[in-house]
């Protein structure tokens, strides 16, 4: 196979997968902005101690694998106080700080969330 030709080749090849990323990269940019057309609105509060995986997915910013990891903390030691949180991998200062609101370490669980369509200002 002679240099150029080979190169050709490399070129159109390169060209392809460089196209293909690109528009992969667009599919996923419509995608999320298709996500952002509702957001929720959380009321209430959870008990850290004593909630559910799928009441403490309510909090923002903490999904199923955060809402685990709390509750494998809690089954070896109780919750004292909110800050304890920080302890657990991936809750850190400022998801602290978003979540806060809703958390407590004493009392019932009482939180509730429903999606709504956001504004154009939004």
């Amino acid at each position: 196979m002679n240099f150029s030709k080979f190169y050709r080749l490399f070129s159109i090849l390169l060209s392809t997968a460089i196209f293909a990323s690109f528009s992969g990269y667009a599919v996923n940019a419509v995608a999320k902005k298709r996500s952002r057309k509702y957001k929720w609105i959380v009321k209430g509060k959870v008990n850290i101690n004593t909630g559910s995986i799928k009441k403490l997915s309510f909090l923002p910013g903490i999904g199923r694998k955060k809402a685990k990891r709390i509750i494998a903390y809690r089954s070896k030691r109780r919750f004292n106080n909110v800050v304890q949180l920080r302890k657990i991998k991936g809750i850190g200062r400022k998801l602290l700080a978003r979540i806060r609101r809703y958390v407590t370490t004493s009392g019932e669980t009482t939180i509730s969330r429903r999606k709504i369509k956001r504004r154009k200002n939004d």
